[in-house]
């Protein structure tokens, strides 16, 4: 799922926050985290369900999640922890600074 894109462009970005962003953050950081998130899913479709599941995990109680939704929001923070781990040494501030995925028709 390499550099996921649809007719429109790219599906998913990735934006930096905390301290203000270097060229460095943008241009190298930030799609190497990316990269790194696709690479743990087999499909846009599959990723997708797992971010909209955590986002969606927080605004639940824990005794109205599913256990398929429980498994994609355990999966999602697996596979953005190894991302965020991966890439998280090429920001200009990494203890201060993180990751930040948007769906491009959310932005």
């Amino acid at each position: 799922m390499k550099d996921l894109s649809t007719s429109g462009g790219r599906l998913f970005c990735v934006c930096v926050e905390g301290p203000q962003a270097t060229l460095s953050d943008t241009m190298v950081a930030a799609p190497l985290y990316l990269q790194s998130l696709e690479g743990h899913f087999d499909s846009a479709e599959k990723m997708l369900l797992c971010f909209r599941a955590w986002q969606e995990d927080s605004q639940q109680r824990p005794a109205d999640v599913s256990d398929q939704q429980l498994e994609r929001v355990m999966r999602w923070r697996a596979a953005h922890g190894l991302a965020h781990q991966k890439a998280k040494s090429w920001l200009s501030n990494p203890e201060d600074q993180s990751f930040r995925l948007y769906v491009v028709s959310d932005v």
